[in-house]
């Protein structure tokens, strides 16, 4: 490696140099404590008693002279000395480093284009807060905002900022200038006329795109309302025929257990024993009730009203025929047979119904939020496709219709049927 030539460095170099180095010098003296000396041997300590005040006597006036004169301890004149000549160090390493700050600073200033005259004339705390206070060129935003920044700091100020309808209109006129000037042809411009674009033009704009968004928001809000209405119709039959299923099987079953014992015993003598033995009272006073009136009591008490609280079922009108037909059909043990096997059906379809809406319920809580018309559609097909399901047609309902009209002396007619179906 070569060694450093003082020498070969121009004479510009070499003043930079030594400036370089006696700033060096000069911050390390300030930062250096410099003489430092211990001056507890100096210090007076009151004293407490005569005994210590006669100490202070001898040592200030005798032991101290004479540790001196035999050079056995350093003068208290010598040691002010030192402390005086180590400040005067500091003040001129102070000195010599605001002299070079201040030679710096009018360097930066003058480069900068300013007037020497001035600049040469000013103090270094002047030129330090010019320089701490010197702005940017001023910049204006999109919206019109003017600010300056502060160049030693990077503080942001704002010199002038428009209303805020003014601000988005300038932005928007920037904008729209902007999408011009990146179109090729000045014949197929987006915006041919934003040289005469004004704030009252833009504040026309804007309220008639309010408008139209009001309009657009009035008739979703109108398809959602139908959308719900339309919901609460198919949902709230469904649950209020879930209501009382406990009861109308109870029933069912009560139906059923009196056709099953009529079958052993016959539905004339000591039938009515067997059905309060079941719990059931037909409300029959006679001994011996003929089999007509027996049905009769059973129709009207159990049968009828049975049919009666089912209601009527849009997923269910492939079982009207036989339920419209329940006065004659539950007055032969055969018809009632029939009727326990439809209203059966009837009640498992409505359990398969209520389930299968219950789980689309709960996965689909965001979409009845957000889309109500989706939500809807998607509730008809999902009822579309439970009521098309193999669970739900497990049972021939031609069987039964079959049957029923069979029994009732009626010829079947198929269009009807398979038009229920």
């Amino acid at each position: 490696m070569a060694e450093f030539d003082f020498n070969s460095l121009s004479a510009q170099e070499q003043e930079e140099l030594r400036r370089q180095y006696l700033m060096n010098q000069a911050q390390k003296q300030l930062m250096s404590p410099g003489f430092q000396p211990d001056m507890s041997q100096y210090e007076f300590k009151k004293p407490e008693n005569i005994g210590q005040a006669f100490g202070n006597v001898l040592k200030n006036q005798v032991l101290n002279p004479v540790q001196e004169r035999l050079g056995m301890r350093e003068p208290l004149s010598s040691v002010v000395k030192k402390m005086q000549i180590r400040d005067m160090q500091q003040d001129q390493a102070r000195e010599f480093l605001n002299a070079a700050n201040r030679q710096q600073l009018q360097n930066f200033f003058i480069n900068q284009g300013q007037d020497a005259g001035i600049i040469k004339n000013l103090g270094l705390d002047e030129l330090r807060s010019i320089a701490t206070s010197q702005m940017s060129d001023p910049q204006t935003d999109p919206f019109g905002v003017t600010t300056q920044r502060n160049v030693l700091t990077g503080e942001q100020s704002v010199i002038n900022a428009p209303p805020p309808e003014l601000q988005e209109f300038l932005y928007e006129q920037d904008r729209r200038k902007n999408r011009n000037d990146q179109t090729p042809s000045p014949y197929r411009m987006p915006y041919p006329n934003v040289g005469n674009f004004t704030p009252g033009m833009y504040k026309d704009e804007l309220e008639g795109l309010k408008s139209d968004r009001d309009i657009t928001k009035n008739r979703a809000q109108k398809l959602d309302d139908r959308a719900i209405t339309r919901i609460d119709g198919i949902t709230t039959p469904i649950y209020q025929g879930m209501a009382d299923i406990g009861g109308q099987r109870a029933n069912l079953n009560q139906l059923s257990a009196l056709i099953d014992a009529g079958a052993q015993t016959g539905f004339a003598q000591g039938f009515l024993a067997q059905a309060r033995n079941l719990g059931i009272d037909l409300g029959l006073n006679v001994e011996d009730p003929s089999p007509e009136l027996v049905f009769g009591a059973i129709s009207n008490l159990i049968a009828l009203p049975l049919v009666k609280s089912l209601g009527s079922n849009p997923t269910d009108t492939d079982l009207d025929l036989i339920l419209n037909s329940a006065p004659s059909l539950s007055l032969t043990p055969e018809g009632n047979r029939i009727l326990i096997d439809t209203i059966k059906l009837k009640l498992d379809r409505k359990e398969i119904i209520a389930q299968a809406l219950m789980a689309f319920e709960d996965s689909n809580q965001d979409l009845l939020r957000s889309n109500p018309v989706g939500y809807r559609q998607k509730l008809d097909r999902l009822l579309i496709e439970v009521q098309n399901s193999e669970e739900f047609q497990k049972k021939s309902v031609f069987q039964l219709k079959a049957q029923a009209a069979s029994l009732l002396g009626k010829e079947p007619d198929p269009a009807k049927i398979t038009k229920g179906l």
